[in-house]
């Protein structure tokens, strides 16, 4: 799933470009997820935020898993500095490279089959609670980004 970017604030402004995982997973199973995640702001984020993912259905059910994937790794892009190009017109950083990364995260046991949003946030411990915006749109309560369904078997 494609994710456009949207406005945050701060030197650092971290995108989830794409995210593909399995359409169908037991519950119990592994979720493996494979993203591009990128910063195309002009600072690296220093802290060793982790991406963590949110699973939740119409009945209320929410379960939030804390990946392994830290964005501190996404750096900006870079210039040449001090050349005459550099002096003519200051120009703003290019974005930094896509990172492809790969997560993967035990999906609980006592998961009731059905039908999942799956969300992002990036967190800075266990508690799991959002510590930035994202640089993309479809921020909902609490800071989540749901950004794609997942279907979880018994």
């Amino acid at each position: 799933m494609a994710v456009h970017a949207g406005r945050t604030s701060g030197a650092y402004r971290l995108v989830v470009k794409e995210m593909k995982h399995d359409a169908q997973v037991q519950a119990g199973g592994k979720l493996e997820l494979l993203m591009k995640g990128q910063n195309i702001g002009s600072a690296p984020c220093y802290k060793p935020y982790r991406v963590a993912y949110r699973v939740s259905n119409a009945n209320g059910f929410t379960r939030t898993l804390v990946g392994n994937v830290t964005v501190n790794r996404w750096l900006p892009g870079s210039i040449e500095m001090f050349t005459p190009e550099f002096f003519k017109e200051p120009k703003d950083l290019p974005s930094g490279e896509a990172n492809d990364v790969s997560d993967t995260v035990t999906l609980p046991t006592d998961l009731p089959a059905g039908k999942y949003i799956l969300s992002v946030a990036v967190v800075e411990s266990e508690a799991a609670v959002p510590v930035m915006r994202l640089g993309i749109k479809g921020r909902a309560e609490g800071g989540w980004y749901p950004l794609s369904k997942v279907e979880v078997a018994r």
